[in-house]
């Protein structure tokens, strides 16, 4: 069970190192913006769901046309002090869980980058998407992580996020009424030293890399085990660097 306190503690004590280590997810920014094509010449009303420190957002910002309405969400509020520094002040902010919460209103453009694999069911995005666009001039551009993610640590511990399938995804779309999809695949693997400097990046992303029930099981014997069926579980030789992979999914579609 996704526990929803837990994350907004752990992103809390890491926005301040989250920009400079969570590199895949600048690089998934970037790409979603290549993907984006825009629905009409008119201002756009947007709506941005886990925006984090704004690593989407800025980019947003600098890509749709001027007069554009933001309304940014996140489930931390502190990350507001991060996230103004990417995209100045007089914006909608709605601090809260997207998944349970009001979005308010309809938008043209629903927008998330690396956010709802935290949510309880992260398919659930695409129909509640789907109510708060406008009908004929509406968009989604997402990022996502997909079940191979973090493979690495999911094979020697057996626990991972319940990550959306690309099957699902793609049926989720289609019963939302989604239209013209474009979808992109991405992976990349960063190579760490040893298990102590590959735990510390994932802690700094705020992610904690397993479930909420996973807290608290790193004592320095298990920092040792872990180590060695890592490297068992690739095939690596002692002292080899340790592997961790990205994957993720990136897709626009319109309705």
């Amino acid at each position: 069970m996704i526990d929803k306190a837990l994350i907004r503690s752990r992103f809390g004590r890491a926005w301040s190192s989250y920009d400079s280590e969570a590199l895949f997810q600048k690089e998934m920014a970037r790409c979603l913006i290549a993907l984006y094509h825009d629905t009409s010449g008119e201002a756009e009303d947007v709506l941005e769901l886990g925006c984090g420190t704004g690593l989407l957002s800025e980019k947003l910002l600098s890509t749709l046309p001027t007069g554009s309405r933001f309304t940014f969400n996140d489930l931390s509020p502190e990350v507001l002090p991060y996230l103004g520094e990417k995209t100045g002040t007089g914006h909608r902010i709605l601090i809260g869980d997207a998944e349970t919460m009001e979005w308010g209103g309809l938008y043209t453009l629903i927008a998330s980058n690396a956010s709802i694999q935290w949510w309880r069911d992260p398919v659930a995005f695409f129909q509640k998407s789907a109510e708060h666009l406008e009908r004929g001039r509406g968009q989604i551009l997402l990022g996502t992580f997909l079940p191979d993610n973090f493979h690495e640590l999911t094979a020697v511990t057996g626990k991972a996020l319940s990550y959306p399938t690309v099957a699902g995804i793609r049926e989720a779309l289609s019963q939302g009424g989604f239209t013209d999809v474009r979808m992109e695949e991405m992976r990349e693997t960063f190579s760490f030293p040893d298990i102590t400097g590959l735990l510390r990046h994932i802690r700094k992303t705020g992610t904690g890399g397993l479930p909420a029930d996973q807290k608290g099981i790193w004592t320095p014997a298990r920092l040792v085990r872990m180590e060695e069926d890592l490297r068992h579980s690739g095939g690596l030789y002692p002292g080899a660097p340790l592997s961790l992979t990205y994957s993720a999914l990136l897709l626009s579609a319109k309705r």
